[in-house]
């Protein structure tokens, strides 16, 4: 009987590593959010238009927030819970300033380019944010499941950021 519980035990073990060897360990590492990410505060940044979009597992983690400059102004458009709320409106530039000064915060800039994807979730959450800057350059970014080091901290501030102005317009 104890020569079969070793066999098993050893068998369970070259399972193990064959599971690890096969799948790495870098896929079961997780990550902490929001606390360790770093925060830049950089210089702000001029921009003429700012797009956040986010994708999640229910509708009211699928949402879009926009705000572009054009030559009447500024506008605000907002589509939530999967696009059944939408609101749009005017805001004062100081909207694009602000946001200017979250994108530096966070050195949004530095995300150019970015396209994560972590192939070993199967739901979970996505973005895409483009930044349209005072000289014409075009920044983006995106991820499925996986992000750019102060996405959380960075997501968290334009969140709120955006709610609180829907809240203040509406």
């Amino acid at each position: 009987m104890k020569r079969y519980m070793n066999i098993n035990r050893v068998l369970i073990c070259i399972a193990l590593i064959a599971l690890l060897t096969v799948c790495g360990c870098a896929a079961f590492k997780p990550h902490k959010h929001g606390a360790d990410d770093p925060i830049y505060d950089g210089e702000p940044i001029e921009i003429t238009a700012f797009n956040f979009s986010h994708g999640g597992m229910s509708m009211d983690t699928i949402y879009t927030y926009s705000v572009e400059k054009g030559e009447d102004g500024v506008r605000l458009y907002a589509y939530m819970y999967a696009g059944n709320e939408t609101f749009e409106t005017d805001v004062p530039d100081s909207v694009l300033d602000e946001l200017g000064k979250i994108a530096g915060k966070y050195n949004i800039v530095k995300w150019n380019g970015f396209k994560g994807s972590n192939r070993y979730v199967l739901d979970g959450d996505s973005f895409s944010i483009s930044l349209t800057l005072a000289d014409g350059k075009q920044i983006s970014a995106s991820g499925n499941n996986r992000f750019p080091k102060g996405y959380y901290s960075a997501s968290s501030e334009i969140n709120e950021f955006f709610s609180n102005l829907i809240e203040q317009y509406r």
